[in-house]
């Protein structure tokens, strides 16, 4: 792999992406057995999609393993956790 990744012909990133999500600890997906938190611990490579909130639906995916997940403090009520993922392969836009 290239030291940068390309995103389509016009956005380059290095070999991360951070994200902040909405976090629901009894979550499959975000638990300590089977989730992200999981995926981390065990250095478990897996497909995301980074997907735009548009009326025609577009963005990237690509694999990735978790290098940091951080839960915060809850605001309004809803948790949250930011999320780091180490890219590794290519990188396809999907629209």
């Amino acid at each position: 792999m290239d030291e940068l990744s390309s995103f389509g012909t016009q956005l380059k990133i290095g070999d991360g992406v951070s994200t902040k999500e909405w976090y629901v600890p009894g979550e499959a997906t975000h638990d300590m057995e089977t989730g992200l938190q999981a995926d981390m611990i065990n250095r478990v490579k897996r497909n995301f999609q980074l997907v735009y909130p548009t009326d025609v639906p577009s963005g990237y995916a690509f694999s990735a393993l978790v290098t940091g997940f951080k839960p915060g403090a809850p605001v309004k009520g809803v948790l949250t956790a930011e999320l780091k993922l180490k890219i590794s392969g290519e990188v396809t836009e999907i629209s």
